[in-house]
């Protein structure tokens, strides 16, 4: 079963039921709090969910700060994050774009690129430009041919999150 990460507003008080939030294209995220559910007679359903840039970095974060390696859809959801084709991050990580899709299909395991796309997901959210081109220079060395043979993800980070098996 996969785990599922529980996402909420810090200060905010929990709802006693989980949304679960495909709208970030994972499969296991789910909302405690910081979404309205609304019924419309023309369209049905309708959420709100507030904050949702804010959302997505916690979500980006937290896979950036995981010790096992990204799923197809995590590698896809940084790529998207940082608003990169696939050629745009192939030319990043050094290698062919189709390269990029067979990591996004599962097809080809990651491997060194893994932990370089968390590094170029971290400089992409960065505010300070020193760390972000140290990051990247990061990401570029664990791409380059001599030191494709296995690394370690980042280490995990405290977040406002949970996990359930």
């Amino acid at each position: 079963m996969t785990k599922r990460y529980i996402f909420s507003i810090i200060g905010k008080s929990r709802k006693k039921n989980l949304y679960h939030f495909t709208g970030s294209g994972l499969p296991n995220v789910y909302l405690s709090n910081g979404f309205t559910l609304e019924s419309d007679p023309d369209y049905g359903e309708i959420i709100t969910i507030e904050r949702l840039p804010e959302l997505f970095i916690a979500i980006a974060f937290r896979l950036t700060t995981m010790k096992q390696p990204l799923s197809g859809a995590e590698f896809r959801f940084l790529r998207k994050r940082m608003e990169l084709s696939q050629p745009e991050l192939a030319e990043l990580l050094q290698v062919n774009e189709q390269t990029v899709a067979n990591y996004e299909k599962l097809k080809t395991h990651a491997g060194p690129a893994d932990t370089a796309l968390r590094y170029l997901f971290l400089a992409h959210i960065s505010d300070d430009e020193d760390v972000a081109q140290e990051l990247r220079l990061e990401a570029e060395d664990l791409m380059k041919p001599s030191r494709r043979s296995g690394s370690e993800p980042p280490k995990a980070a405290p977040w406002m999150f949970r996990e359930f098996a």
